[in-house]
């Protein structure tokens, strides 16, 4: 893109573009019951079934987003990707300069970043820093209107059991670089018939999907220095 002169051609340019392959896996869960709990249950046992199998996939999905994939069949997650480093010289967060500097990085790119996301260990350690010496007040400020929302630096902070917490592990996430290929969402299926012999109710859900990272660079690893 350039600037014209009023009623002057527009010089065409040829946009650069790859491809991304990626191929969406199959996360499942599938759960067996009586025909008399199913039937004689209330709220229906069925119901509450198919719930926890949809939350148990969700947790397997955020498992293998923040994991790494050795033979699969789950996607590669943020462990495969070459992402931008961003590594402090403290063993430990003692303010929000990596944070500044991970999103500084982010802007530069085009790439603003729209989220971190850490473990529970960590997130413990970032929420009860203090804006300074003999203070109660913690560094990340209190927002009355809203208590439990947090942020870094404008950021939303997401915990998920799932990060590593080693070397005090924090993703920066740019939306934009960061997208889940959806191709069949969740289907939960009750079957009477698979377990006639056993009089037995089969709960099964399915869904299929992937991630792509298609500017690997543009995510940021925040650590500490290695713990000794």
């Amino acid at each position: 893109a350039a600037f014209v002169a009023e009623g002057a051609e527009i010089t065409a340019d040829d946009a650069v573009l790859d491809e991304l392959v990626v191929t969406p896996a199959k996360v499942a869960g599938l759960t067996i019951v009586s025909r008399e709990l199913a039937n004689d249950s209330s709220p229906a046992a069925q119901d509450i079934i198919g719930q926890a199998i949809a939350r148990d996939m969700v947790r397997a999905v955020d498992a293998a987003f923040f994991g790494t994939r050795t033979t699969g069949p789950e996607p590669a997650g943020l462990g495969n990707i070459t992402p931008t480093p961003v590594t402090g010289e403290e063993a430990a967060y003692t303010n929000l300069d990596l944070f500044a500097e991970a999103i500084l990085n982010g802007e530069t790119n085009g790439a603003p970043i729209t989220a971190f996301v850490t473990s529970p260990e960590v997130a413990k350690q970032l929420l009860t820093l203090k804006d300074q010496a003999d203070s109660n007040r913690p560094l990340l400020g209190v927002d009355p209107s809203n208590p439990t929302r947090r942020t870094i630096l404008g950021v939303p902070l997401f915990v998920s059991p799932h990060v590593d917490d080693t070397d005090n592990l924090v993703w920066g996430i740019p939306q934009s670089r960061s997208l889940l290929v959806h191709r069949e969402g969740a289907e939960l299926a009750v079957d009477r018939s698979v377990y006639f012999t056993s009089d037995r109710v089969a709960v099964r859900g399915i869904m299929r999907l992937t991630f792509a990272f298609p500017d690997e660079a543009a995510i940021q690893k925040i650590t500490t220095a290695e713990s000794e």
